[in-house]
């Protein structure tokens, strides 16, 4: 398959614990949304990802990119300059292939 296009879903792994069933509904619910995603071509983003656990979870699933506080806390504006020079080589994406 091409390059994946720029339109992304983004899938929020907040809320999902709170479902019944949570270890395997919920792998097999965000699998089966990443696959569908994969097979049109688009690329996954995971929100909300606050535990190891999470992030591992879904790089053994599939998903390309994640976002949260597992990733990386919050960084205001004005200092966004600063960051992005000290973290330079290092930013890509956590999950990804």
């Amino acid at each position: 398959m091409g390059r994946k296009k720029e339109f992304p879903i983004r899938l929020s792994v907040r809320y999902l614990p709170l479902l019944p069933g949570f270890a395997w509904r919920n792998r097999n619910l965000i699998k089966a949304a990443i696959d569908m995603a994969h097979a049109l071509g688009l690329r996954v983003i995971a929100e909300g990802v606050e535990a190891q656990q999470q992030l591992d979870t879904l790089k053994l699933l599939g998903c390309d990119v994640a976002q949260g506080y597992q990733v990386c806390r919050p960084v205001v504006f004005e200092r966004l300059a600063q960051f992005l020079e000290e973290h330079r080589g290092t930013l890509k994406n956590i999950v990804g292939h």
